[in-house]
């Protein structure tokens, strides 16, 4: 039984480790959000430890499910970890820019670039749904 819930559980205790300790590396700094100039509609501080929390489990569960189709299609799963990781440590080290640093232009430029995969994501599902059903599993995961 353990063997079918381990890629999962230690997928998502990865995912929470790194949010974890991103956050609690900025703690002293997070009054930061308080101070800075918000529009109305920006959400109350309370709100973003929970929801990056419930982020951080479906990104575990996410990559647990990619993890699982590695014996079908090795390179796929491969390029997709590889991603993941590069995206799990940019989003480790955001946070850090933005309120322990306080490099507001340079956070920014690292959002641009954290957010670099979300604009080619229509040319990548389009590859992902032309290259055929073997590759469709695994892109599913990675693709919305």
């Amino acid at each position: 039984m353990w063997a079918k819930y381990k890629p999962y559980i230690l997928s998502v205790a990865i995912a929470l480790a790194v949010g974890g300790l991103s956050a609690f590396l900025i703690r002293d700094n997070i009054t930061l959000y308080h101070m800075i100039n918000k529009p109305a509609f920006s959400p109350p501080a309370f709100l973003f430890p929970i929801v990056w929390t419930i982020l951080y489990v479906l990104v575990g569960i996410s990559s647990a499910r990619i993890w699982l189709q590695r014996d079908n299609h090795p390179y796929e799963v491969m390029d997709s970890l590889l991603s993941y990781a590069l995206q799990l440590i940019l989003n480790f080290f955001w946070p850090i820019i933005f309120f322990n640093m306080q490099t507001f232009l340079f956070a920014f430029i690292w959002l641009v670039v954290l957010a670099m995969p979300w604009m080619f994501r229509t040319r990548c599902r389009s590859a992902c749904f032309q290259s055929g059903a073997a590759k469709r599993s695994v892109c599913a995961g990675i693709v919305p």
